[in-house]
């Protein structure tokens, strides 16, 4: 872990096309970051499917520069005020987007963050974290609060050998198959597969 950072709290609608770049850099600069936590996934989420108040929790060093990002949200959800990712429940993995050596002090700053401002949600339900994530061993950083975790689901794949289609059986052929002319119907769209050397 690295030092100290700082954490402030941006609520505005403006607030994902100000981080643009610095979101990008950062999503470049975290080796296990997913699609799911890219600056065009969030934006292209909340344009589409926006519910609720969006908060994106922002980690500086001392230098400024950004060391982390949680994008959130707040809905009701049933007869409480809920706080959870924004792109929920759409997204496979899940997690807050850090530098490495700065993880553990953002989750920390974050939680301590989110703790003070308890009076605007009710639960935090964090979904879809891998195992090896920061996110994963948080401790309540108040005895006013409890965590608890559990796996509510697990994320299927489909290991890809020679042949996709052979790999993936009938009813996933056919799903895919209709899904690919549904959407060739208003767009045009390509298909391929790559392998891991064609990679980054």
């Amino acid at each position: 872990t690295e030092g100290r950072v700082i954490v402030d709290a941006p609520d505005d609608e403006g607030v994902l096309d100000r981080l643009a770049d610095d979101w990008r850099a950062l999503h470049d600069a975290a080796p296990a970051a997913t699609p799911f936590q890219s600056w065009e996934w969030a934006r292209a989420w909340w344009t589409h499917r926006k519910k609720g108040r969006l908060i994106v929790l922002c980690a500086r060093t001392g230098d400024g520069a950004l060391a982390g990002l949680l994008p959130l949200v707040i809905a009701p959800f049933g007869p409480t005020r809920r706080l959870t990712f924004l792109g929920a429940p759409e997204a496979d993995y899940q997690d807050l987007l850090a530098l490495p050596a700065h993880a553990a002090a953002v989750r920390d700053a974050f939680a301590r963050w989110l703790a003070g401002a308890a009076a605007a949600w009710d639960v935090i339900d964090l979904p879809d974290v891998r195992e090896d994530s920061a996110l994963a061993t948080l401790a309540p950083p108040s005895p006013s609060l409890a965590a608890r975790r559990f796996v509510h689901r697990v994320c299927p794949y489909l290991p890809l050998d020679d042949d996709w289609r052979r790999a993936a059986g009938k009813a996933l052929r056919a799903r895919v198959g209709n899904k690919g002319r549904k959407l060739a119907r208003d767009f045009y769209v390509a298909f391929d597969l790559a392998g891991a050397d064609e990679l980054p």
